[in-house]
């Protein structure tokens, strides 16, 4: 188990929290604003296989777990639902329902539209009693920092093994 007995992170969790925390600090964004496009962008979609612009969420996410040593192999893509049906068929903890995040998850939003192609994806960089803080890529034009309750219905995670389960 990844977790330590004293509740604390996996080092591989770590290496993906730090990661992700550091393109917020950078202040990645889009260039020009609203573009899809800029020069770190592009990097986060070229390891994908996707070519610039495009919406860029889950090819940040992808980009992260590269960089922290635990590519997500096969389930690497530009797209949210791509990633998760890949986790899902790998056998990967999949939870549609925010029961047991940890720090270290890819989290999934789930648009209401019926169309997988729109969900959103980030990272789970810290949890607390009642909520959960995460970093994303392509949230308001930029890689940002948002903190959603964990009662939230549209909520869900995936546990990548060798980093959080």
């Amino acid at each position: 188990d990844p977790k330590y007995e004293d509740g604390t992170n996996s080092a591989a969790a770590e290496r993906v929290i730090s990661i992700a925390l550091a393109e917020f600090n950078l202040g990645v964004a889009e260039i020009p604003l609203g573009s899809n496009s800029g020069a770190r962008v592009c990097d986060y979609l070229h390891l994908t296989g996707i070519s610039c612009p495009n919406p860029w969420c889950a090819a940040f996410v992808s980009w992260v777990f590269q960089e922290a040593g635990h590519p997500l192999g096969e389930c690497a893509s530009a797209g949210v639902a791509t990633i998760k049906s890949c986790a899902e068929k790998k056998g990967w903890l999949v939870d549609n329902t925010l029961r047991s995040p940890s720090s270290g998850d890819i989290v999934i939003f789930r648009t209401d539209d019926g169309n997988n192609e729109n969900d959103h994806a980030g990272i789970v960089i810290e949890v607390t009693s009642d909520s959960i803080i995460t970093v994303e890529g392509n949230s308001s034009n930029r890689v940002s920092e948002n903190t959603y309750s964990l009662t939230s219905p549209r909520l869900g995670t995936i546990s990548v093994p060798g980093v959080t389960h």
